[in-house]
Formats: C-alpha cells, sequence, structure tokens
C-alpha cells in the first residue's frame, strides 16, 4: 500500500471504531498478527484488546471525537498526533462519571503489514485527562 492509503486506514479505523464503535471491518483493517504495545496491564494486546479497550473508553465517553492535528507517513509507519474530546459519562478506571467534557492530546505511531495496521504504539496526557476529571489534583498556579 502507499503511504496515502495507510494514513487514509488510520483516518477510517478511527472513523469506524473510534467515533461510531463499528467493528464489523476489524479484521479487515487489523492484521492477525495485531499487537497493541498501550494496553492496560492485563488487557490482551491483540484486535480483541483493541476492540476491549476502544469499547471502554466509549462506555466512559460515549460522545468521543478525534481532530487529527497532524498525520505523517514514510514507509510502512504512520504517525498521528490528534486531540481527543468527549463527555466523561460512564466510570471510567475506578473514576465516577464526572460529565466533565474533557481534552486528550496523543501521540500514536502505527506499523502496516500486508496492507493492514499490524502494531501501535502511544503515548497520550493521562495526566492531564485525569486532572481534568478530578481524580488527580492540579498543581499550584503562581
Amino acid at each position: 500500500m502507499s503511504t496515502q492509503e495507510n494514513k487514509d486506514l488510520v483516518r477510517r479505523a478511527y472513523s469506524e471504531m473510534v467515533m461510531e464503535g463499528n467493528f464489523d471491518h476489524l479484521e479487515e483493517m487489523c492484521h492477525k498478527d495485531y499487537f497493541d504495545h498501550t494496553q492496560p496491564p492485563g488487557w490482551p494486546t491483540d484486535r480483541d484488546g483493541l476492540k476491549q479497550q476502544v469499547s471502554y473508553f466509549r462506555s466512559a465517553f460515549p460522545d468521543i471525537n478525534v481532530t487529527f492535528e497532524d498525520i505523517i507517513a514514510e514507509g510502512d509507519v504512520v504517525m498521528l498526533r490528534q486531540t481527543m474530546r468527549g463527555t466523561h459519562l460512564g466510570e471510567f478506571f475506578g473514576i465516577p462519571p464526572t460529565g466533565t467534557i474533557v481534552e486528550m492530546a496523543g501521540m500514536h505511531l502505527f506499523r502496516f503489514a500486508d496492507g493492514k495496521l499490524v502494531e501501535h504504539r502511544a503515548n497520550n496526557d493521562d495526566l492531564g485527562m485525569l486532572r481534568q476529571l478530578g481524580a488527580i489534583p492540579s498543581p499550584p498556579v503562581e
């Protein structure tokens, strides 16, 4: 696949799975050997784990929306800088719903094999999100 096709597949995966909660094309988009390096401890790292993680996140933030700030591709790799926004309406890792609209920046790296997503790594502003939810106090402003 071309780098443009890889970028298009990342956009499609986010649109269908993350923002719509539609996993009908999971096997078409994600390689049978898919491995996610970002899963919480004890969670599966395969395609089933991806579905579990996205479903869990959507249950906490059902109106989730992702804005692509930058998307860059070279060879079999796509790098995405994104902003996720959503309203905290369901429990999230023990935090009861707050009704707070959160915004979280993230960087995601996807690797492709055989025209499908095969590997995912990410770095998200989890601390910032936890502060927005009131789970961790913000540092005092001086």
